[in-house]
């Protein structure tokens, strides 16, 4: 709900603004991976990007904006990758878990991650060589080698349902020709180590034109606190009015570094990208249900 009244209030201020318009273009369209290739798409993006001036700095946030996700929801996609690693451990372990037993693991363990994270300036993340570090040794009790296999599982299932969102990248390898600075910028429980391995699948040459790769599992401090963007700002002499931030969530993308006065581009997931995933979301908790999981292991 946080991420909706944020955009809510972004759009109200925004209103027939190129910024409202490039978000009807994107929520509008049914795959929003073909409106980013639309010329109207490049115009819009432009115009948004160049506002103030060439940028020094243009951050970009990575799924759901560089690397586009599908229509399935978040518990949906634990669990598919529960059963590919049940599959994995009854033919390498002969160990007969069910998925039920790694999904409610990966989720205790996702708790205890996140509320066992040192606190860094009241900011706490999830890790996820934590989580199956937890998941192996307390929930499963496996051998570290079983407990890197999974997280290679995880790391496969992502490979193969992210999808790079080239109408995006040329236009962003454009104003990097013309001198813009390009980083990606990702709250996740994922390093950037993780992170790599997906954009080295989808992307092998991103490297050429991204010079840094940030994920709030290894600085702690993130997008959605607005205090990763201090800490960029504090490290790297970046400075506020020269700086772009693009990615789709209202909170950490478009609020908080219009507070610090960083020009924030909206890049909204489509109306039935987001329908589409609460359809799976109900569907998966029935199913869920079904399995004996309770509910209330889903939320945070």
């Amino acid at each position: 709900m946080v991420m909706v009244v944020a955009k809510q209030q972004y759009e109200t201020n925004t209103s027939g603004s190129d910024q409202a318009k490039l978000c009807h273009l994107l929520e509008s369209e049914r795959r929003r991976i073909f409106a980013y290739e639309t010329p109207e798409f490049a115009e819009l993006f432009n115009a948004l990007v160049l506002k103030r001036g060439m940028p020094e700095i243009i951050t970009v946030d990575v799924f759901d904006t560089l690397l586009l996700r599908g229509d399935e929801s978040e518990i949906k996609r634990f669990w598919d990758i529960a059963c590919a690693q049940t599959q994995y451990l009854k033919n390498n372990g002969n160990l007969q878990f069910e998925p039920e037993d790694l999904l409610a693991a990966r989720l205790s363990a996702t708790k205890v991650s996140y509320r066992a994270s040192p606190i860094k300036q009241g900011c706490r993340e999830g890790s996820i060589s934590d989580i199956y570090r937890i998941m192996a040794r307390t929930g499963l009790r496996l051998e570290d080698k079983l407990e890197q296999e999974l997280l290679a599982i995880e790391l496969q299932h992502e490979q193969t349902a992210l999808r790079l969102n080239t109408g995006l990248l040329q236009n962003l390898q454009l104003l990097n020709a013309k001198g813009a600075k390009l980083v990606l910028v990702s709250d996740m429980y994922l390093h950037s180590e993780h992170i790599q391995i997906l954009l080295d699948e989808k992307y092998p040459r991103w490297r050429d034109d991204f010079s840094k790769l940030i994920s709030s599992a290894d600085t702690t401090v993130s997008k959605a606190s607005g205090k990763l963007y201090d800490s960029l700002c504090e490290e790297h002499g970046w400075r506020y009015d020269t700086w772009v931030h693009m990615g789709d969530a209202g909170k950490g993308d478009v609020q908080r570094p219009n507070e610090k006065g960083i020009h924030a581009i909206h890049l909204p997931i489509s109306r039935a990208t987001t329908e589409s995933r609460k359809r799976c979301e109900i569907q998966t908790r029935d199913l869920l249900r079904v399995k004996g999981l309770d509910p209330r292991m889903f939320n945070a």
